[in-house]
């Protein structure tokens, strides 16, 4: 309780010492003089080497979030966390910090007192920028001194409030096309915010609203834009080829192609700012239900009292320290190698480490490990190793992007081991997307096939009734009879491979068999060399599962169809049987 205690009388200082530095208008001076003072900051240690960073525009992003003081001072985490993992379904935003939160941080640094509570905050804040700038990274950057020194349509700046916000509205003219947020905890800054068109969010709020509405918050977020007259939009997949030479054409239509893999790179940051978001939330969930069954179960009553960090846990890099601090009382029989896992958890969930879709799919796999040794602890376990499963897979397929572009089905990688043991060359995986597309024949070649059946018999598959009535005339060919039985057959034998991938551990033999059937339909082109792997590859990923679900649905209608006219033409035969005995 005391450390609780000192812990607000210490926020408080801090909220009340930003709030002094703002309202008693110290840094309203000129900002040109203010210029050599403010570049101090960046020269803390001489070892970082050159910082050159000439400003930039915003590019190919929805989302320009800028930053008050109060949030780079009190919530730096959720800031490199921001940086770092995205706005889960609103991807990676541009982060902008504006030139008088810049001129705050230095003067909070500077202070009364260097080693107050404020300026211990600040310095890591400044630290954080200085290097996000030095490595010019393209997703976080300052207004510049000239910007700030331009006038915002004759807006008048009473104070540090008024400059913030005129930033806000000049970011918001000079990029229409994004979403604009500002992230403070001041309220009366927020007020302001509202009443000047600028959507303004504190950090509780901004989490919540990323957690509930998703993309609703860039609609909510974007100005209006009126189109702009005698002006023609191509869309993403159209290159502007002017009549004036082959290479003008070329030039650009790889323009368009890089354009196009631009695309595809914003879209793969994209989902991996998703996959890490419901991650990190899946992982916070579980492990907190399993840490306070454990500590309850070697503490007792008291196991509040000893917990590094009191609950609820609000984040996952809480649970994870208290994992790590009371390890021996929590992990019990555990394996003790999942220590190591845990320092590994650890490590990739730290504020401002950087990641990527192969570094998050190998975490996926050690947090899948690391969650399932304590199944007697939780009845959240299941749920969770089935949404660690399907975030896996869901970054499964970005890989394969670049083996599409990169090889042709049916070409073969050879590695040189294989010539030394005497191996044949291994063939190149089949796409997803192409197998997923051999599915679709499939079921199209079925469905044409069963089309010209049954108008040949005479059969509405619709009323599952025969056109004309039965006996009315002449029996069918004995070829229309065996084409039909043969059809049956084969949409049955779908239908039961089928089963094997709705299981979430799909039989090898069945897999197999469903390969074998594939290829008895002769819809597959014989040189694209299909395997039970290319198979297991596609149809464990959720996305073509869902569509395999969708195909087998449109063969049970039609397996439906099918009995039901053999049982018509069963009748037929029946009845013409019948008639003919009794001529006789």
């Amino acid at each position: 309780d005391f450390h609780r205690s000192h812990a607000v009388v210490v926020k408080a200082k801090v909220v009340e010492e930003i709030q002094n530095t703002r309202s008693e208008n110290r840094l309203d001076v000129n900002v040109t003089q203010s210029y050599v003072e403010l570049t101090s900051m960046v020269i803390d240690s001489a070892d970082e080497g050159p910082v050159n960073t000439p400003y930039q525009q915003p590019c190919q992003q929805e989302l320009i979030l800028i930053l008050d003081t109060n949030i780079l001072i009190q919530h730096l985490d959720y800031v490199k966390k921001i940086h770092s993992h995205g706005l889960g379904a609103l991807g990676f935003p541009v982060v902008l910090i504006p030139w008088v939160v810049l001129q705050e941080l230095d003067h909070l640094k500077k202070g009364r007192n260097k080693f107050s509570n404020v300026a211990n905050l600040a310095i890591p804040a400044i630290s954080f920028i200085y290097n996000a700038l030095k490595h010019r990274d393209p997703r976080l950057w300052g207004q510049s001194m000239q910007r700030a020194a331009m006038s915002s349509d004759g807006l008048k700046s009473e104070n540090n409030d008024d400059r913030v916000l005129q930033f806000c509205l000049q970011s918001q003219k000079d990029h229409p096309e994004c979403a604009v947020i500002l992230c403070t905890n001041d309220k009366n800054l927020c007020i302001k915010a509202v009443l000047s068109g600028v959507k303004a969010l504190c950090k509780n709020d901004l989490e919540e609203e990323v957690r509930t509405s998703g993309h609703l918050i860039l609609q909510s977020s974007r100005p209006q834009v009126l189109p702009r007259t005698a002006e023609v939009t191509l869309g993403p997949n159209h290159a502007k080829v002017q009549p004036c030479g082959q290479m003008e054409a070329v030039d650009a239509i790889n323009e368009d192609t890089e354009k196009q893999r631009e695309g595809n790179d914003e879209r793969m940051k994209l989902e991996l700012s998703r996959c890490l978001s419901e991650l990190e939330e899946c992982l916070r969930e579980v492990l907190s239900d399993v840490l306070e069954v454990e500590m309850k179960a070697a503490f007792g009553d008291i196991w509040k009292d000893i917990s590094l960090i009191k609950p609820p846990w609000t984040t996952l890099q809480g649970v994870l320290r208290c994992f790590d601090k009371h390890w021996i009382a929590v992990s019990g029989l555990v394996p003790r190698k999942m220590n190591k896992t845990l320092s590994h958890l650890i490590h990739f969930f730290r504020s401002g480490q950087s990641v990527d879709s192969c570094s998050t799919s190998a975490i996926l796999q050690e947090a899948k490990m690391f969650v399932g040794v304590f199944w007697k602890s939780s009845k959240l376990v299941p749920q969770a190793i089935t949404t660690l499963e399907k975030l896996y897979n869901t970054l499964q397929p970005r890989h394969d992007v670049f083996l599409e572009e990169e090889s042709v089905p049916g070409d073969v990688t050879v590695k040189d081991d294989d010539y030394f043991e005497g191996k044949p060359p291994v063939p190149a995986r089949v796409a997803p997307q192409e197998v997923c597309s051999m599915f679709e024949n499939i079921c199209s070649h079925m469905l044409q096939k069963s089309s010209d059946l049954f108008e040949g018999l005479g059969f509405d598959p619709h009323t599952m009734q025969a056109v004309t009535p039965v006996g009315g005339t002449a029996p069918p060919p004995k070829d229309t009879i065996a084409c039909l039985k043969k059809l049956s057959s084969v949409v049955s034998q779908l239908l039961q491979a089928f089963r094997c991938f709705f299981c979430l551990s799909p039989n090898p033999n069945e897999v197999r068999n469903l390969l074998s059937v594939i290829y008895s339909v002769k819809v597959v082109d014989e040189n694209v060399r299909l395997t039970a792997e290319d198979l297991l590859h596609c149809f464990t990923q959720p996305q073509y599962r869902l569509k395999l679900r969708v195909g087998s649905s449109h063969l049970m209608d039609l397996k439906k169809a099918l009995d039901c006219c053999a049982q018509t033409l069963g009748q037929h035969t029946a009845f013409n049987g019948a008639e003919t005995s009794n001529r006789c």
